[in-house]
């Protein structure tokens, strides 16, 4: 069995306000991303999951 796990660093991409966390296997190869935005609400910092690159997500889809 796989063991994936998501790193909890976030790592900043070329666009403003876009992340990812790298998914790794039990050799800590990458093998996924997934891709988190931030944006605010009410004058507050918010974070929120996308998805995966494995499901089609691409920065541009994030935008």
């Amino acid at each position: 069995m796989i063991n994936l796990k998501i790193l909890s660093k976030r790592i900043p991409t070329n666009e403003e306000g876009i992340f990812y966390k790298q998914i790794i296997n039990d050799n800590a190869k990458e093998v996924d991303k997934m891709y988190i935005i931030r944006y605010r609400e009410n004058d507050k910092d918010k974070l929120k999951t996308i998805g995966k690159y494995s499901q089609g997500i691409r920065i541009n889809y994030c935008k």
